[in-house]
């Protein structure tokens, strides 16, 4: 039986059908659900936070190498999870929680595992971001993937970007055409890998915010996008001996005369360093 013949019937017994206000696309292509197992590369020590766990395809074959904590939004949904994936079928392996992945408060995990919807993915990986673990397996829309991917220079570089840059190794893993999913997508998928990276660096929940801010003036030279932002710098914490001292400072960062979009992620954080320290 295919996964879609699979989740015709799923979507008669249950009285569910895709809900476009939640950006619902289920993946019907076995090789695809696969192919984002092996890109896991997952052991059975692993815990695996699922994005969106809808039919439960991916689920079950997640299931298969480890533990998974499920996030699902839709109760029609929720209640399939519910039945197919019970404590005594999936012998106690799966957890799921109610609610919007971006609300729900995500307990410890090893791997990030989903295909979340376009709305949410910018704040989603945001998200992920101020977490620690091993590695995150996402399939995207085409054009938010080249976002989170982009490097310095390039016209999708932004505050995302260059987040991703500084904790991550990325890589592109293949395409996904849209009749991998029900109903199909207006676009090609990517699905992509992110490799927490294990050096020390910088605090997420500090770092972060300053990368949004710089990014607001991308076009602009390091130098003046710090100046634009000194009033938001200072409402976080930063602290100087003066504003002429915050000025100095600014004209002395590594990069000041380059454009923000230009500049990796890595320099951008040697400025911050400079910056917060007094």
């Amino acid at each position: 039986m295919t996964l879609l013949v699979e989740l015709n019937a799923l979507m008669a017994q249950h009285a569910f059908k895709p809900v476009k206000k939640f950006g619902q696309h289920f993946l019907i292509e076995e090789k695809v659900i696969q192919e984002i197992v092996r890109t896991a590369d997952l052991n059975a020590q692993d815990i695996v936070l699922e994005v969106g766990s809808g039919t439960g395809f991916l689920t079950a074959a997640l299931l298969n190498h480890c533990k998974v904590i499920g996030i699902e939004l839709d109760n029609a949904l929720c209640n399939v999870l519910n039945e197919k994936f019970s404590p005594e079928i999936a012998r106690n392996q799966f957890t799921l929680l109610r609610g919007n992945a971006l609300e729900v408060e995500w307990p410890s995990f090893t791997k990030l595992v989903g295909a979340p919807p376009y709305s949410i993915s910018t704040e989603l990986v945001f998200k992920l971001l101020e977490r620690e673990f091993k590695c995150a397996v996402l399939l995207m829309q085409k054009e938010f993937a080249d976002r989170v991917l982009a490097f310095e220079g390039l016209k999708d570089y932004n505050a995302l970007s260059a987040s991703t840059q500084y904790y991550c190794n990325g890589m592109e893993i293949s395409r996904v055409k849209p009749t991998a999913f029900f109903p199909r997508p207006p676009m090609e998928s990517q699905l992509i890998r992110l490799d927490r990276k294990r050096e020390k660096l910088l605090p997420p929940k500090e770092f972060i915010p300053f990368l949004k801010t710089i990014f607001r003036y991308k076009n602009k030279t390091l130098q003046n996008a710090l100046l634009q932002s000194k009033s938001f710098l200072s409402r976080q914490g930063f602290a100087w001996a003066s504003l002429k001292d915050f000025d100095e400072k600014a004209k002395r960062v590594p990069g000041a005369r380059e454009k923000v979009f230009a500049l990796p992620a890595s320099q951008i954080a040697r400025a911050f360093t400079e910056i917060k320290n007094p």
